[in-house]
């Protein structure tokens, strides 16, 4: 995608943050204004596939645990799509155990970042997928 549009004006990356938990979601929010990003934000796994779909982000942060469809059902849905199986996946989540870290990169993601979120350690992340910050 490239980085400037038509007129030379610097494009801004559209994040999709999939997270139940609205605190988070804002807090995530926040910190991606801060970069120029622009947010999209889903409260579900399922809404999650479906702004994939519909808005064709440059990067999405995904929760595992939440309603309707969890990170990793979503996550896998997202890959079985060609529409945008490409889009980098960074799962965000309290779930930290080893075998959770191998289950999001078995699924499909990309990275894997734990909560609480580390603001540093966020944006470096985000850094690495977008050139944001």
């Amino acid at each position: 995608m490239p980085l400037f549009d038509f007129f030379g004006a610097k494009k801004k990356k559209k994040v999709l943050v999939v997270e139940d938990d609205p605190a988070i979601r804002g807090m995530i929010g926040m910190i991606l204004a801060d970069a120029g990003c622009e947010l999209i934000e889903a409260e579900n796994g399922q809404a999650g596939v479906e702004a994939a779909q519909q808005h064709m982000p440059d990067l999405i942060i995904m929760d595992v645990m939440m309603p309707v469809m969890s990170g990793f059902d979503a996550t896998q849905a997202i890959r079985a799509d060609p529409k945008v199986q490409a889009i980098p996946i960074i799962m965000c989540t309290a779930r930290d155990k080893m075998a959770d870290v191998e289950k999001s990169l078995t699924v499909g993601a990309n990275d894997y970042l734990p909560k609480p979120i580390n603001v540093p350690r966020f944006k470096a992340k985000v850094a690495q997928y977008i050139g944001a910050f």
